[in-house]
């Protein structure tokens, strides 16, 4: 798969598009996602 847009992700969906560059600018965050199950908190610890 080759996304030729990594920097802007124009064609991404807007919701996506925000959640992505929010994981970008803050690479370490806890977070309640919602699920088909329900609600599960997640860590995303994405600093190398």
């Amino acid at each position: 798969m080759v996304i030729n847009d990594c920097k802007t992700l124009v064609h991404a969906d807007e919701k996506e598009r925000t959640r992505i560059f929010d994981l970008f600018n803050n690479p370490i965050q806890r977070v309640m996602e919602a699920g088909p199950k329900g609600e599960l908190l997640v860590d995303y610890l994405l600093k190398i």
